[in-house]
C-alpha cells in the first residue's frame, strides 16, 4: 500500500493508526494467551492453601471469642464484612 505525503497528512490520528495497525499486523506478541491450566502439583498447592487459610480463620475466629485474651478495643478493631465486624 503507498501513501503519499499529503495523504498520509490528510488522514489524521485515527486514519494513521488504521493504516499502521493494517500494516503491522497482529503479531503473535498481540495473540490472546493460552487459558490457564493445572499442571502437576498445581492442584495439590492450591488444596493446600485452601486448608491453611481455612484453619487460620477458625484459629482467629475461636480466639476473638476467648475471654480475656484481647481487651474490649482489640475486639473492636475487626475487617469491615467479617462476622461481627463493621
Amino acid at each position: 500500500m503507498e501513501l503519499s505525503r499529503k495523504g498520509f497528512l490528510g488522514l489524521g490520528a485515527s486514519g494513521v493508526a488504521a493504516v499502521a495497525g493494517g500494516a503491522l499486523g497482529a503479531g503473535p506478541g498481540f495473540a490472546a494467551p493460552p487459558p490457564a491450566t493445572p499442571a502437576g502439583d498445581d492442584v495439590g498447592f492450591l488444596t493446600f492453601g485452601v486448608v491453611a487459610e481455612r484453619t487460620a480463620l477458625a484459629f482467629y475466629r475461636k480466639a476473638l471469642r476467648t475471654p480475656k485474651l484481647f481487651d474490649a478495643l482489640d475486639k473492636l478493631i475487626r475487617v469491615p464484612g467479617s462476622p461481627g465486624g463493621g
